[in-house]
Order: C-alpha cells, then sequence, then structure tokens
C-alpha cells in the first residue's frame, strides 16, 4: 500500500518483538495536520529562542562599551549565547526545513529508524558512571592540593612536556597523558562529565567498554598533539579530546556502516561537532580548539579500523536478547537482570 508520508513525522505501532510496524495516521489530510502542528510549535519555540539570543547579543555588545577587558569577563557569556541561543536557532531551522521534505514510499525509512532507536534505548549498556565520577574526583583533589599547583604539576604546560623550547628527548611526555584528567574550573569538568557519560552512553550500545577506553585515550594523545602544535606555549588541561575521539568514532562508524545504522543517528553525532565547533568559535581565545580538533580527528582515525562483522554480530546478538526478553514475563524479567 503506498503511503503519503512526511520526513520523520509517520506515526507508527510496534509489537513487543520489534519485528511488525502498523502504520497510523496515513491518510495525508491527517498527517498534514500533523505537520501544521508541529511549525507551529517550532515558530513559538523559534520566537522565544531568538529573544534569549537576541538578548545574548544586547549583553555583549553592552559590555563591550563599557568592560576594561572585553574578552575575559565575556568569556563564559559567548559560550552560554553560543550554546543556548545561536545553537537552538541554528538546530530549529535545520528541523522546519527537515518538516517540509515530502515524500511518497511505503514508510520503510521510517520504520527502520524507529527500529533502530527503540534498539538502541533497550540496550544494556556497561557500567560507566565511574569514568566521569573520575573526572569529578580529580577535581576535588586539584581543588585540596591547589588547582594551579596541580595543573602546573601534571597539565600540558608545553614548554615542560618538550623538554625545552624544542622538542627534546628528556621532555615529560607521561603529560599528555595526565592533563586529560585535569581540568581549569567547576564548568568545564561539569560540562566534561556530562559530555563523557552521555556519549560513552552511546558507544556501549555498539561496542564494549574497553574499546571505549581505548578511544578515549587515543584521541586524548592525539588531541594533546594537536595542542603542542597549534597552541606551542599556552598550557592546556581536559578531557575534551578524549570525549570529541568518542563523537568523531561514532561518526565515521555511522557513515561507514549506513545500511546497518539509521542515517538520522548519524546526523544527530554531526550536528553535536558542528555544534562543539560553534561553541569553540564562541571561546577561540581559551578554547583549545586544537586539542578538540585533534581529538576528533583520533577517533574518526581508530573508526577507521572497525569490523563491519563485530558490529553487526553485536547487533544481532543483542537483538536476539531483546527478542527473548519480550516473551519472559514480569518476574522472569527481574530474575534475568539480578
Amino acid at each position: 500500500m503506498q503511503v503519503r508520508k512526511y520526513h520523520r513525522n509517520m506515526l507508527f505501532v510496534t509489537t513487543k518483538e520489534m519485528d511488525e510496524f502498523e502504520i497510523v495516521g496515513a491518510d495525508p489530510d491527517h498527517m498534514q495536520s500533523i505537520i501544521d502542528q508541529k511549525m507551529q510549535g517550532h515558530y513559538k519555540a523559534l520566537a522565544f529562542i531568538a529573544a534569549v539570543t537576541l538578548l545574548f547579543v544586547v549583553a555583549l555588545l553592552y559590555m563591550y562599551r563599557t568592560s576594561n577587558n572585553f574578552w575575559l569577563e565575556t568569556a563564559y557569556l559567548r559560550v552560554f549565547g553560543a550554546a543556548f541561543g545561536l545553537i537552538p536557532l541554528i538546530g530549529r531551522f535545520f528541523e522546519m526545513w527537515q518538516l517540509r521534505s515530502i515524500s511518497c514510499d511505503n514508510g520503510e525509512a521510517e520504520m527502520e529508524d524507529i527500529r533502530f532507536r527503540y534498539w538502541l534505548s533497550k540496550q544494556r549498556k556497561q557500567t560507566h558512571w565511574y569514568l566521569p565520577i573520575l573526572l569529578m574526583c580529580c577535581f576535588f583533589a586539584q581543588e585540596i592540593f591547589g588547582r594551579m599547583e596541580s595543573i602546573m604539576a601534571l597539565g600540558l604546560v608545553k614548554e615542560a612536556t618538550r623538554g625545552g623550547a624544542v622538542w627534546q628527548w628528556g621532555g615529560e611526555y607521561w603529560r599528555l597523558f595526565t592533563s586529560m584528567f585535569l581540568h581549569g574550573d567547576y564548568m568545564h569538568v561539569l560540562f566534561n562529565s556530562f559530555a563523557c557519560y552521555a556519549l560513552g552512553h552511546i558507544f556501549l550500545s555498539f561496542f564494549s567498554f574497553q574499546r571505549l577506553l581505548i578511544v578515549c585515550l587515543f584521541a586524548g594523545l592525539i588531541g594533546g598533539l594537536g595542542s603542542m602544535v597549534f597552541y606551542p606555549v599556552a598550557t592546556s588541561v581536559g578531557a575534551s579530546g578524549a570525549i570529541l575521539g568518542i563523537l568523531g568514532y561514532l561518526m565515521v562508524v555511522g557513515l561507514r556502516f549506513r545500511k546497518i545504522i539509521s542515517w538520522n543517528f548519524t546526523t544527530q553525532m554531526i550536528w553535536i561537532a558542528v555544534s562543539m565547533a560553534i561553541i569553540g568559535l564562541a571561546g577561540f581565545d581559551f578554547i583549545d580548539n586544537a586539542a578538540h580538533g585533534g581529538g576528533l580527528l583520533g577517533g574518526m582515525i581508530l573508526a577507521l579500523f572497525a569490523s563491519r562483522e563485530a558490529l553487526v554480530a553485536t547487533i544481532d546478538g543483542r537483538s536476539a536478547e531483546m527478542q527473548m526478553e519480550a516473551h519472559l514475563s514480569p518476574v522472569e524479567r527481574e530474575e534475568e537482570k539480578s
């Protein structure tokens, strides 16, 4: 049965086993009413986000006229303006553009996307909460022993890492590793801890915890090297390079295995990377964009060696577990979890 559908707006009812979909609301007039409602919601949200963005712009203009040290005093204002104003504004326009794309088919692409999203949401991830907890504990240790003292002792102090003005064999290269666990302030460590947990949660839907650690360490080291090259003087700390490595890995895996992983999922990963780039530009004077870019590149490089067979086996195996679990009673499910 041919069904007129609107991009990302078909309604489906799923079976317990997630092997069939029943299309609901296939009537074009009904679907058009759904589109109209969504567009109205976007217009309202767009007005609010535009007002927030305008407030940030006005605040920046005011500080530009009155501040004696504009760049230093507006550091967080610029980043928050990008994160809560500019990026949501661009995102809303993009979603509205998607709503206007109309196609006619059996809705198979939408069904596959919903199957994938359901599968992703039901995965039993390995525990990784102690990674962000580790970052927080390291920061509290910095507060106890002295934040700046710890950064000078273990951070990516470029001259100490090189062993002098130029690269030498006696350099403290271990700083490329230890600097990943240090942070400059509370906002820095909170943002990185949240990003580490969120992206790690997605990563573990497909891959093992051991691979997550490998990606983080490799991407963090590549990010540190990028910082050494492009910021040869400024001291750098933070796990951002490692976190961007997770994102880069997921992006490339999604692009390589488009027949396995939903394209909408991959575009979301790409949009997160674009958002991070916008934030990096907003805070160009205090954000180490070279470490971010290096970490992203490191994750992308590792993803080129990801095995399709291993990914398929993981997805098939976990899908089989989901189907078996769908037939269990609530009591049996609790026993299975324990």
